[in-house]
């Protein structure tokens, strides 16, 4: 059930950006460093082959960041009403170990890997990090992340749009 809900989000989000170009990669970027749980990956090399690597790269990275802000600031202000939430979820405790030992790596290697940057972003918020640190580290990584996946995606878009298709 749920491989069908992500297959028929990441179709109906492939459609949306077909119709409404970098504004819905813009708009989808920004949901998924909150709550999306689809990264803006899967869309990179579509958008990459209609509009160009370099404003796919930016249209997804700027996106991402005002998310990333979004998250932050949320969990920054709100930590109080989300700590009870969050003390009991394992992947939070893991992202919270992550981020008061390693800080701005763990902010790196969280927007460079799989690991969800949206847990990061929380974390970042909630643990109060840094926010102008939290900022470059994201902007290097998310835009090195983003501009590597459109720029090999784009390259082997058919073999991707094949895998899309199949489901």
């Amino acid at each position: 059930m749920l491989e069908n809900f992500v297959h028929n989000l990441i179709y109906s989000t492939y459609k949306f950006i077909d119709s409404w170009g970098l504004w819905a990669l813009f708009l989808f970027s920004i949901t998924e460093s909150i709550v999306n749980p689809v990264p803006p990956d899967v869309f990179l090399p579509f958008a990459a082959s209609k509009f160009g690597v370099l404003k796919v790269t930016f249209a997804a990275l700027a996106g991402n960041l005002i998310g990333a802000i979004i998250s932050y600031v949320a969990f920054y202000y709100f930590k109080d009403h989300f700590s009870s939430m969050l003390l009991r979820n394992k992947y939070y405790l893991r992202a919270r170990q992550l981020l008061e030992k390693w800080e701005v790596t763990a902010v790196i290697v969280a927007a460079l890997t799989p690991i969800p940057y949206k847990l990061m972003c929380w974390s970042a918020g909630f643990l109060e990090l840094n926010f102008v640190k939290f900022i470059v580290a994201s902007i290097l990584a998310r835009g090195l992340r983003f501009f590597v996946v459109a720029s090999v995606g784009r390259w082997s878009l058919e073999a991707f749009m094949t895998i899309l298709k199949e489901g």
